[in-house]
């Protein structure tokens, strides 16, 4: 949509310092220091080269690219691990662009957690074939993921483990294939320490999520306010039925998704013998929708929105086990209003809007052309009160990030 009205690109917040990111690559030919997590920047960086399409048009592109290998990733899942009729009654579920405008926005993140779902079925396939084949896919992908985000090694770290945990227990587990996973989780730990330990700021993240569950008692270490404490602040002086409407409006799907995945875990759980792939998934669920509240109440970085995805993605597969047990009930409407109201509540949230109460994310050409005059002739000892101008975002796509932060001359006005 941004690419067809025309706009020079679309997201003036964080995907302008990623835009940033991918010129240093283009124009300096190597990652710069502060780059920590450069996987998607390289990615975009080589599709830029070889189309000759401009980054900043890319930044529209790549990321349905990734969504749709997401969503035949999840889909191949489904069918595999369970069987076809599955995938046919999962299609209309994968298909809605669920994850709001992650679908559409370029974010490490967001295109590693996709990505870290194409390797779980590659190794979803290697585990339950033993097919040395995709033993080379697996190895390269994992040594990649790392470099897209660290919540993305750590999330297919975790799935891994967990798979081979509950096969184990069923006693459906061989040797080889127990081994091999053991070691690509050493491989995948390996280069992960060797990444982030690289970078000092991974250190005192990891400083700050210990100081944010433990007592100050234990560790006293500056951190910053919880998701909770943001959204009093901003909705507190707020009327209620204004509130009521953002939060409908805005998360409608995710919530009908997570009434119908807390039908399934429940229905699955009273079962007597479960599938193991279901206990699978039902525990990822589970652990990433505690995580996913415990992110909302305490300050541990990693962020509601990026475990929510986990919370999706396994809700979207144990949600096909409740579509399919309404339609053996002779309840079919039922499961076509739930999929027509996920796909209209998802569709509103695609793209920033009024409607959402979200602000504008498309970036006019002109717009990126004030920023770049004003680097050049701004008055350096006068201070710039930002209204919707966002200079040190719009400024890294000139050159992107090559030092820290930007000249010190580039601040904002304090809002009183």
């Amino acid at each position: 949509m941004p690419l067809i009205r025309g706009y020079y690109f679309y997201g003036r917040y964080d995907p302008a310092n990623h835009l940033g990111y991918i010129t240093n690559i283009l124009t300096l030919g190597s990652i710069t220091e502060y780059n920590i997590y450069p996987g998607i920047h390289i990615v975009t960086s080589i599709v830029a080269l070889l189309t000759d399409v401009p980054p900043r048009i890319l930044l529209s592109v790549i990321p349905p690219i990734y969504f749709l290998i997401y969503t035949l990733a999840a889909g191949l899942i489904i069918r595999y691990s369970f069987d076809f009729k599955s995938l046919t009654y999962a299609t209309p579920l994968l298909i809605i662009p669920i994850f709001r405008d992650a679908t559409i926005k370029l974010a490490p993140s967001i295109q590693g957690f996709m990505f870290a779902i194409f390797i779980f079925y590659i190794y979803s396939k290697f585990f339950n074939t033993n097919d040395f084949r995709y033993i080379v896919i697996l190895i390269t992908s994992v040594f990649a993921i790392v470099f897209y985000h660290p919540i993305a090694g750590l999330g297919i770290g975790f799935m891994i483990f967990l798979y081979v945990t509950v096969h184990q227990r069923d006693n459906q587990l061989t040797s080889f294939g127990a081994q091999t996973s053991y070691l690509i989780l050493l491989l995948l730990g390996v280069i992960f320490l060797t990444w982030y330990s690289a970078f000092p700021i991974i250190g005192s993240h990891f400083v700050r999520v210990l100081a944010s569950l433990l007592p100050s008692s234990f560790i006293n270490f500056p951190t910053q306010g919880t998701s909770v404490d943001q959204y009093k602040s901003f909705f507190g002086v707020l009327p209620i039925n204004y509130i009521l409407q953002n939060a409908i409006l805005r998360y409608g799907q995710i919530a009908i998704l997570g009434v119908i995945s807390v039908l399934s875990v429940i229905g699955l759980i009273l079962r007597k013998r479960l599938n193991p792939v279901y206990i699978f998934f039902v525990i990822i669920f589970i652990l990433s929708s505690f995580a996913a509240a415990v992110s909302m109440i305490t300050d541990i970085i990693i962020g509601f929105g990026r475990i929510s995805k986990y919370v999706i993605f396994s809700g979207t597969i144990l949600s096909v086990w409740k579509i399919r047990d309404l339609n053996r009930r002779n309840k079919t409407q039922i499961a076509l209003c739930v999929v027509t109201l996920i796909l209209i509540f998802s569709l509103i949230n695609l793209y920033s809007s009024p409607f959402t109460s979200s602000p504008n994310q498309q970036v006019a050409k002109n717009e990126q052309a004030i920023a770049e005059w004003t680097l050049e002739f701004r008055n350096q000892d006068m201070l710039i009160n930002e209204l919707g101008f966002t200079q040190e975002k719009l400024l890294t796509t000139m050159g992107g990030r090559i030092g820290s932060s930007l000249p010190d001359s580039v601040r904002r006005k304090s809002r009183e």
